[in-house]
């Protein structure tokens, strides 16, 4: 499990795409796009940047890819530290119990890693957005949020 500082420390850093391409279209239901990202001033720092459409949600996820050591192989593990669960009939059960419902986000926690979700409409970190149903306008908010550069660009016009 990870601190509190540094969980705050890799949704903060700067973060540019791994990779000569900036611009992707956006997954058309029952798709992902995945990203790679990583962080120039410290180039081991890897992330996946994750748009999944359902036919009724969507969901976008930053996530620090780490490598987990085994005795015979490495495997590639991806710890998400933020996402967005865009749908307005989920419901989320948090660890002490709460019931979320509706649009939420999960922000990880030293104690409870993704596990923990606020509603959406009720937070401070994506700003109050028109409508929760924009999702091209919801991530530029997240983007922003998570530091990614402003060059990575999402073609929507084929996705949502």
């Amino acid at each position: 499990m990870r601190i509190q500082s540094d969980i705050d420390y890799l949704i903060s850093v700067f973060k540019i795409v791994d990779g000569a391409r900036s611009t992707y279209k956006a997954p058309r239901p029952g798709e992902k796009l995945e990203v790679k990202l990583m962080a120039p001033d410290s180039p081991s720092l890897k992330f996946t940047l994750s748009i999944a459409e359902g036919s009724r949600s969507s969901v976008i996820t930053l996530k620090i890819n780490t490598d987990r050591k085994t005795t015979l192989q490495t495997r590639h593990f991806a710890n998400p530290l933020i996402r967005i669960d865009l749908d307005a009939k989920a419901i989320h059960t948090n660890p002490d119990g709460q019931l979320i419902k509706g649009e939420h986000i999960h922000i990880a926690t030293s104690e409870y890693g993704d596990k923990f979700a606020w509603p959406l409409k009720d937070q401070d970190i994506i700003p109050q957005l028109a409508s929760l149903d924009n999702v091209p306008e919801i991530f530029e908010a997240f983007r922003e949020y998570c530091h990614i550069e402003d060059t990575l660009r999402v073609d929507w016009s084929l996705g949502v």
